[in-house]
């Protein structure tokens, strides 16, 4: 099946190619940073309102545009997709109903699609061939090296299965599929079906990052901040440093709360190679709290820090604002507070009762948390 690329259909579908990007990136639900996209596709259709039916020759792209901007609800927009699917074999359908069965889809809190990884498995490898999108070889390799599909369960010795999973990337990157080249370097740095080669991995996180895959961006960012920490010479220093916040800065360019995190803490290890203020840091520490996970715990305990060390900024309104403070209130604690609360929840531990002011409990007992998650922040 060829997708129509006409003039007046042309940038319709390089709009809902981007979805394949979009995807790519776990932790999502099927549908719900589509509505962007359907909102460009209803501009796009109203200034070829006329032209749109004719534009729209292939019956295929018709049931995807039709899912996409017209279905009246989840249920109908699903029915489209796996038509396009069944009796169309329409690649971008694919993408997106493979995704629907990975993770399941709810609706008005009904379960309108169960999560079924081998459903998902089976439209991905219907897709994979030589013209295929990179992201139908890479789910495959995904499934191979996690060994979450039946036929992987089937294969007993782990390295084989880490064998096919590789080779699975390999074809998803001649793709340039980002994610495909992140696999590669882990696959690389851990010698995980092919052999331990360190350089070709940076290598592949660097073409990952460069291809916008923020994971790839923060691995190799990471690497280049282990040179920097590591370096005796200044000037391969500060080319380090300067790397590593290239990487960091791709993935804080894409709303990245590793990337704000890790950002900020490279700025705090040297803020003269590179001109930040302590407020701007500040900043970026604000910026990656907003998904309360370990990378949100870390970022508020180290806030905490940085208030405490540039107290100036203790009194700052826009910082006492974004932490949602009374007139009265501490920053400092309230960061520490923050940073501790998370922390007990990830742990599933109970608060203490203790007479200590509580910025002095947290700082003794969570220290040790704290370094141990910010080494071990990279999923």
């Amino acid at each position: 099946m060829n997708i129509v690329f006409d003039v007046q259909f042309g940038a319709l579908i390089v709009g809902i190619v981007a979805i394949n990007l979009i995807i790519a990136y776990f932790g999502v639900s099927a549908f719900s940073n589509l509505k962007q996209q359907v909102k460009a596709l209803e501009k796009i259709n109203e200034a070829h309102e006329k032209q749109l039916d004719e534009a729209i020759k292939e019956e295929g792209d018709r049931y995807l545009y039709m899912a996409l901007s017209q279905a009246p609800d989840e249920p109908h927009r699903y029915t489209l997709l796996k038509k396009c699917v069944d009796d169309h074999d329409h690649p971008i359908a694919a993408i997106l109903l493979g995704t629907a069965y990975r993770y399941g889809v709810t609706h008005n809190d009904k379960r309108i699609i169960e999560a079924d990884i081998e459903k998902a498995v089976a439209i991905y490898e219907k897709f994979c061939n030589p013209d295929a999108f990179g992201i139908f070889n890479w789910h495959i390799g995904f499934y191979y090296r996690n060994n979450l599909k039946e036929k992987s369960k089937k294969i007993a010795d782990k390295g084989e299965r880490e064998k096919i999973a590789f080779e699975y990337f390999e074809k998803s990157a001649e793709k340039e599929f980002p994610k495909a080249f992140n696999s590669l370097g882990m696959c690389y740095m851990g010698g995980h079906g092919t052999s331990f080669d360190p350089l070709k991995g940076h290598e592949n996180y660097k073409r990952a990052r460069d291809l916008g895959d923020v994971y790839g961006a923060i691995t190799a960012g990471s690497i280049y901040e282990k040179y920097y920490d590591e370096e005796k010479s200044d000037e391969k220093k500060k080319a380090a440093f300067i790397d590593a916040v290239e990487c960091y800065t791709t993935a804080k360019d894409q709303d990245s709360p590793e990337g704000y995190m890790r950002l900020a803490m490279i700025h705090e290890k040297n803020l003269n190679l590179i001109s930040i203020t302590p407020k701007e840091i500040a900043s970026y520490y604000l910026k990656a709290t907003h998904v309360k996970n370990k990378i949100s715990a870390i970022s508020y305990y180290r806030l905490g820090e940085l208030l405490l060390r540039y107290g100036y900024l203790q009194d700052d309104k826009e910082i006492r604002n974004s932490l949602n403070l009374d007139k009265d209130d501490d920053p400092v604690e309230s960061c520490y507070r923050n940073s501790n609360d998370i922390f007990l929840k990830l742990l599933k531990k109970k608060p203490k009762i203790s007479e200590k002011p509580y910025y002095i409990e947290i700082t003794e007992g969570f220290e040790s948390i704290i370094g141990e998650c910010e080494n071990s922040a990279l999923v």
